[in-house]
């Protein structure tokens, strides 16, 4: 379904919002079929390093954030979002054990964001409004997944990359057409572009260095939310020698020795940095303007 874009209108309050998912450098996306799940306790936790390298960036400029905790990573290290929410950042969901919903069933799936949900929750004593599916694998073929994640009491959803011109702006996602809709709050993208990408962290950074300021400066000249993603892993400039091939080393080691300057110097240039639930009422009037997306289940051959 194409949604209108006739009835948006910019707003003279921009929303700027830094996201950050919260995962070992172990359990990236690329690191999956090279360290198996019994494996991750081989490797050393360097995830606390990281989100102190990302508080201090955040306090020195002034930014609030919103971060996506993988539950796992919650659990073994259970002082690091109590520590986030202390200073001011959002605590949010990225699902339990960062398994992409493409690998799920949705019974399984259910039980993992539920399960998800109270551990942070328990340890932030505050609902957890925020979800973000890993690897971005919310989609029209795992459009079962929305049920669920409104079923279980999220407010909104972060987990899909525009792929038209739409998508970029927060709007309402459904499976059906009589179903409660669910907000989704989309990353930064350049609109413009064919197809479009995403600029909106490390992981997305366009080889162009100046795209992702053009991107920034087109989503505050047409009203659109800023919403820039990191993997907090991304901070470390450090990272172990990961049993990776040359391909998959490289796309994770790309530019992380830059995220920090990066990200301070993004927020330095003006905007109220603030957590996603701190817009949540502009987001979900905004989405409102934009309409309602019904997600339709893949075409099979």
């Amino acid at each position: 379904m194409k949604l209108p874009l006739s009835h948006i209108q910019p707003t003279d309050l921009p929303i700027t919002c830094v996201t950050i998912d919260v995962e070992e450098y172990f359990q990236a996306s690329a690191a999956n079929a090279a360290i198996p799940r019994d494996r991750w306790l081989d490797w050393p936790s360097r995830v606390e390093r990281c989100v102190v390298t990302a508080l201090d960036i955040l306090e020195r400029t002034g930014a609030r954030a919103t971060f996506f905790f993988l539950a796992h990573t919650a659990k073994e290290n259970p002082k690091l979002a109590p520590r986030c929410l202390a200073a001011g950042h959002e605590i949010a969901s990225h699902g339990a054990m960062h398994d992409p919903l493409t690998g799920l069933d949705p019974a399984v799936f259910r039980k993992d964001i539920h399960a998800s949900r109270k551990l942070l929750e328990d340890q932030v004593g505050q609902k957890v409004l925020g979800y973000r599916a890993p690897s971005w694998s919310l989609t029209h073929r795992t459009q079962w997944a929305v049920d669920a994640v409104r079923e279980t009491g999220f407010a909104y959803d972060a987990s899909i990359v525009p792929t038209a011109d739409a998508l970029a702006w927060p709007h309402y996602i459904q499976r059906e057409p009589d179903d409660p809709p669910l907000l989704e709050v989309p990353p930064l993208v350049h609109r413009k572009s064919t197809p479009h990408y995403a600029a909106g962290g490390r992981t997305f950074g366009p080889p162009d260095p100046g795209a992702t300021d053009k991107a920034i400066a087109q989503a505050l000249d047409e009203g659109r939310p800023v919403v820039l993603c990191f993997d907090i892993w991304e901070f470390d400039t450090d990272l172990p020698r990961l049993p990776l091939s040359m391909k998959q080393r490289s796309a994770m080691n790309k530019g992380v020795e830059k995220t920090a300057d990066r990200l301070e110097t993004v927020i330095n240039r003006g905007g109220l940095w603030r957590p996603i639930r701190h817009h949540l009422d502009m987001l979900q009037r905004k989405a409102a303007q934009t309409g309602v997306l019904t997600l339709q289940p893949a075409a099979t051959a």
